[in-house]
């Protein structure tokens, strides 16, 4: 049993995710607040290690050769940097300001 107070904007959002998710989880409020706290768990827990990382890095196969070498725009190159070290990571070598939400 737990008990909280929501203001009106967080009931709000509350009662959009369950609407939302009312194809899935129906309208048991215990299971829409589970789904948003896996989904801020997976969300934060990457970079304070609670999470595993979905993919694991590849091991270097040495030197550089046509055939382990990819070729990326600058783009799509922070993309991948990011996807792969987290955003917050590489905004401390791109000077990016973080939008949180």
């Amino acid at each position: 049993s737990m008990r909280a107070t929501l203001d009106r904007e967080m009931k709000a959002d509350l009662e959009t995710l369950a609407s939302l998710l009312s194809h899935t989880k129906g309208s048991d409020l215990a299971a829409v607040l589970h789904e948003a706290i896996r989904c801020g768990i997976e969300k934060h827990g990457k970079r304070k290690g609670a999470v595993e990382p979905e993919r694991t890095r590849a091991v270097p196969t040495g030197e550089p050769t046509t055939d382990n070498v990819r070729i990326l725009c600058k783009r799509h190159n922070l993309l991948h940097a990011e996807q792969t070290f987290g955003r917050e990571h590489m905004a401390r070598f791109t000077g990016a300001q973080l939008i949180l939400g």
